[in-house]
């Protein structure tokens, strides 16, 4: 829907977020949006509004791209949107930098240590609310599924 009709698009999210806020309200919570779940759209750059418009709800996301994360670093534009650096079998020098930067990279292990490579890791299999997470620190997720059961350099 997002790329044949965007602006149908926009409207539907934004009255999805509006229902889930008032669920959110009547359960005495604060809402959680993870934007993306197998895509890593800039929604920043997409949807710059949405951020202000619902400048209560605490939106986050996971990225592989090292720009828009050396950019969240540095001068993000929104306060309300975390993200946190994936790490792949392709970026691995890119994540000592974004940690070097202060920023958080999420890893694939075996079993989760509870250190690597000199520095803490959190349990990220716990819960998805990365923006909790303390800062610093890879996140340790477990294999899962088929990769759990081969060989990869994605996971360590």
């Amino acid at each position: 829907m997002w790329l044949d009709s965007p602006v149908a698009f926009t409207a539907q999210l934004n009255r999805e977020i509006e229902a889930l806020k008032r669920k959110a309200r009547r359960m005495g919570l604060r809402l959680a949006i993870r934007l993306n779940g197998t895509s890593d759209i800039s929604w920043e750059e997409e949807l710059p509004a949405l951020f202000w418009r619902h400048d209560d709800v605490q939106f986050y996301d996971y990225t592989k791209n090292f720009v828009r994360m050396t950019t969240y670093l540095w001068d993000w534009p929104t306060f309300n949107y975390h993200l946190t650096f994936s790490r792949s079998e392709l970026n691995d020098d890119q994540c000592s930098e974004i940690l070097r930067l202060g920023g958080n990279v999420a890893v694939v292990f075996d079993s989760v240590p509870d250190t690597f490579r000199d520095r803490a890791v959190c349990d990220g299999d716990g819960d998805d609310l990365r923006f909790l997470d303390p800062p610093l620190v890879w996140v340790g997720l477990k294999a899962k599924g088929k990769l759990k059961q081969f060989e990869s350099s994605f996971k360590i």
